[in-house]
């Protein structure tokens, strides 16, 4: 997983404004356990999405999150 992420984070910086590479870096964080930067990652790609509503439904869709809401809130304003 870590030459996955060395390799998406290096096509987030030649290409950041391409929402497929932000949405596999947030799958990539997510599944190594990064949820800060996961979570960071599914902003941009929700910005930078021409279907943003498609992005959002399968950010809230995510089973392994308690509430998919709380996913994209600031760490500290989930309480």
């Amino acid at each position: 997983m870590p030459t996955v992420i060395f390799l998406l984070e290096a096509a987030a910086e030649v290409n950041p404004t391409n929402p497929e590479v932000w949405e596999l870096l947030e799958a990539a964080y997510r599944g190594a356990g990064k949820m800060d930067e996961a979570r960071l990652s599914g902003r941009v790609w929700y910005l930078t999405s021409s279907k943003p509503e498609e992005a959002m439904k399968k950010i809230l869709s995510y089973s392994d999150m308690k509430n998919g809401g709380d996913y994209l809130r600031e760490k500290d304003e989930i309480r």
